[in-house]
C-alpha cells in the first residue's frame, strides 16, 4: 500500500511539474507589451500615403519620457482615468499593416489592440475612404470590435495628443450618461460597410478645446467615403428619423425655437412598395419650457406647430441625403430582403419617394393625455 502512496505522490508532482513548465513558457511580460487605449488615422504626405498614430497607456513610472522619446513620440499626463500617462506614437506608411510593423519597431514591444476603446479619423482621410483600415481591424483577432468611431475636421494625430484619456474615459463609462448619443461603434459601421454598402452608416464628429470634449453632430458615409454632415443642433432629428428613442431628447414646437418640449415616447411604422416609402410617426412629449402660461394651455396648436416643424425636418434631411445617395434608414437592405432589385442601389434611391407623416400629442404633468381644465 506504501508503494501505492508513493506511487500516487510521484505522479501528482510530475503533472504539477508539467503544469508549471508548459505554463510558465507562456507568460508574457507586462512591459515587452505595449497596452493601446486609442488610434488615429490621418492621410500621409503623399497621396498614397497613410498616417497612423496610437496612443499608449504607460504603467509604470519607469516609462519615461525618454523612453518616448526614443520611439519618436510625445508623452502627455492625462487629467482623468486616474491620473495616468499616455504616450503617441505616429507612422507613416502604404497600409495600416505597415504602419503598425513600423510603431512595434518604434516600441520593441507586442501591440496589445484588444484595449483600443476609439478610432479617430481625419476629415481628410474620412473623405478619401476607409474600407481598407476598417476590413483590416475586422480580421485582428484581438481587435474589440464595440471600439467607437470618430471623425475630426483637423489631423486625428492632433486630437490624440490633446485627449489626455477623455475619449478613453467617455467611451467606457460617460457615453451612457448621454441617451441621446448615438454611438458609432465599429462592429455597426463594419457591418453595413463591408457586408453590402447599402445602408449608409454614421461616425460621430467630435472635437477638444482645452479640457473639453466637444460633439459636432454626424457625419454619414457614401459606401466609404465621408458625404454629408450634420450640426448638433440638428442631429436630434437623427434621433427621430431613426426611430431612436432616448430620454433627454428636447424639441422646439416652434421655429425661432420656443416652447420646448421633451420626447417621452416615439414609434416608427414603415410601409414599403417598390416606388414609395412611407414613413409615420407618433409622438408623445412634455412641455418643460414656455413663457406664456396661455400658450400651453392651447395643447392642439402646440402639437400642430410641433408636427409640422418635424416633418419639415425629416423631409429636409431625407431629401438632402438622397441627392447624394445616402441611405441613412437601410432601406436598400429592406429592399434585399424583399428580393427586390437594389442594383446600384445608390442611383436609385435619389429617384426613390419617400413620405414622412408625424403626430404628435401632449401630456400634461399627471401624465394624462389631456391637460387638467
Amino acid at each position: 500500500m506504501f508503494r501505492r502512496l508513493r506511487y500516487g505522490i510521484s505522479c501528482c508532482l510530475l503533472i504539477w511539474t508539467t503544469v508549471v513548465c508548459t505554463s510558465c513558457m507562456d507568460i508574457i511580460e507586462l512591459r515587452s507589451e505595449a497596452f493601446l487605449i486609442g488610434m488615429g488615422i490621418d492621410t500621409g504626405d503623399s497621396a498614397d500615403e497613410l498616417q497612423v498614430s496610437v496612443i499608449e497607456v504607460l504603467l509604470s513610472p519607469s516609462q519615461s519620457s525618454e523612453g518616448a522619446e526614443a520611439a519618436g513620440g510625445t508623452m502627455s499626463k492625462g487629467k482623468s482615468g486616474g491620473g495616468g500617462q499616455y504616450r503617441v506614437i505616429t507612422s507613416n506608411g502604404d497600409s495600416m499593416a505597415d504602419c503598425l510593423r513600423d510603431i512595434r519597431l518604434k516600441l520593441q514591444k507586442k501591440l496589445v489592440l484588444s484595449k483600443i476603446s476609439y478610432i479617430v479619423f481625419s476629415e481628410a482621410a474620412a473623405r478619401k475612404g476607409i474600407k481598407k483600415e476598417i476590413d483590416f481591424l475586422a480580421r485582428a483577432s484581438d481587435f474589440d470590435q464595440t471600439a467607437h468611431l470618430f471623425v475630426s475636421e483637423g489631423k486625428a494625430a492632433d486630437l490624440l495628443q490633446k485627449d489626455q484619456g477623455k475619449l478613453l474615459d467617455f467611451t467606457t463609462k460617460g457615453y451612457s450618461f448621454l441617451p441621446a448619443y448615438l454611438a458609432s461603434e465599429f462592429w455597426r459601421v463594419g457591418v453595413r460597410m463591408l457586408n453590402n454598402g447599402l445602408e449608409s452608416a454614421a461616425l460621430n464628429r467630435i472635437n477638444i478645446n482645452g479640457d473639453i470634449l466637444i460633439f459636432e453632430g454626424e457625419s454619414y458615409l457614401l459606401q466609404d467615403k465621408l458625404a454629408y454632415s450634420l450640426s448638433t443642433r440638428d442631429s436630434k432629428f437623427t434621433n427621430i428619423l431613426l426611430n431612436k428613442k432616448s430620454g433627454g431628447l428636447y424639441i422646439s414646437a416652434y421655429d425661432p425655437a420656443q416652447t420646448t418640449l421633451e420626447i417621452s415616447h416615439l414609434a416608427r411604422k414603415t410601409k414599403y412598395e417598390r416606388k414609395h416609402v412611407q414613413l409615420s410617426y407618433k409622438l408623445r412629449a412634455w412641455v418643460i419650457e414656455s413663457g406664456v402660461r396661455k400658450e400651453i394651455q392651447n395643447k392642439a396648436e402646440i402639437e400642430q406647430a410641433a408636427a409640422k416643424r418635424i416633418q419639415k425636418k425629416l423631409q429636409q434631411l431625407l431629401q438632402e441625403t438622397k441627392e447624394l445617395g445616402i441611405d441613412m434608414l437601410g432601406i436598400g437592405e429592406k429592399f434585399r430582403q424583399r428580393n427586390w432589385n437594389t442594383t446600384d442601389w445608390h442611383e436609385q434611391i435619389k429617384k426613390l419617394d419617400i413620405g414622412v407623416e408625424v403626430k404628435v400629442e401632449i401630456l400634461s404633468g399627471s401624465g394624462k393625455s389631456d391637460f387638467e381644465k
